[in-house]
């Protein structure tokens, strides 16, 4: 569960109200209530959940026109932030991690197949990005990281961090730099402006970029901001200790920790949108609490 300190207001008579905390670092807690999905947790923490995609036909829609992602519009300075635990195997590839439709699009790759390398496919365990912008050759580039950058069957930290000021497009696997800037379209590692959305359509879509492309992984705390941020001040080692406080600079933060049901909570918007959910046999979307 993750490292959380809070106060909250507990309702003991119409006309009293008091406060009390948790302090987990300590392992003390005090009387207190929270309550999530209609259950009610006393003196501790609500559990810390993450959502499962099994990899036929489930993934979520967030759409452009009812959240903050028009922040991204045209966005000089950005972070792409996500945890995500892969399942690396010999099916499981050239999957989508997420996509920003006409604006980004990011995928991981497990092939060592040549006849993939032409179209960009080739690597085991890499991540591939294209960024939609109106100066590249092709309307995009591609940028790349080193080979074996995400640990199969764990939880990988993502982050994608744009800043103007340093000229710099940078792709970071669980803190570490892994960019390699010499793909497709490749352009050498400098800042990237994020194309315009002309007609409200860049819906952000978590795992999904088309026919085919859904991937069978865990996500958890998927954030957005229109401001490059510190890798150094990100949370990249343990999923479980991530903790977001939202501001004029997000966008989304998908937090996935309703742990059942069918929809989840952008929590800058404040609106629920339901998974899509038309896998074979049907199942109900799986939680795995953290």
């Amino acid at each position: 569960m993750k490292n959380l300190r809070f106060l909250i207001p507990v309702m003991m008579i119409s006309s009293l109200i008091f406060t009390s905390s948790c302090e987990k670092d300590d392992q003390v807690c005090y009387p207190g209530t929270i309550t999530k999905n209609d259950t009610i947790f006393v003196g501790k923490e609500a559990p810390d959940y993450s959502i499962s995609f099994n990899g036929d036909q489930q993934n979520l829609k967030v759409p452009v026109k009812e959240t903050g992602l028009g922040l991204m519009n045209m966005a000089t300075d950005y972070t792409v932030e996500l945890w995500i635990k892969p399942d690396l195997d010999s099916t499981n590839h050239n999957k989508t991690i997420m996509r920003k439709w006409g604006q980004f699009y990011m995928k991981f790759t497990n092939s060592t197949d040549p006849d993939d390398s032409g179209r960009g496919r080739s690597g085991t365990n890499m991540l591939h990005i294209n960024i939609d912008a109106a100066a590249a050759p092709g309307g995009f580039y591609t940028i790349t990281t080193q080979k074996n950058v995400l640990v199969p069957g764990d939880w990988n930290h993502i982050a994608v961090i744009n800043n103007s000021v340093d000229n710099t497009f940078k792709i970071f696997v669980n803190g570490v730099d892994v960019t390699i800037a010499t793909a497709n379209y490749g352009n050498n590692g400098e800042a990237i402006t994020l194309k315009e959305d002309t007609n409200g359509s860049t819906n952000l879509y978590v795992g999904y970029g088309g026919s085919g492309t859904q991937p069978k992984a865990q996500y958890d705390d998927v954030r957005l901001l229109n401001v490059a941020l510190s890798i150094n001040d990100l949370e990249t080692s343990d999923v479980t200790k991530s903790e977001y406080v939202t501001d004029l600079t997000t966008a989304v933060l998908l937090k996935f920790d309703e742990g059942k049901g069918d929809e989840t909570l952008d929590v800058v918007s404040n609106k629920k949108f339901t998974f899509f959910n038309k896998s074979d046999p049907k199942v109900d979307m799986a939680w795995v609490e953290l």
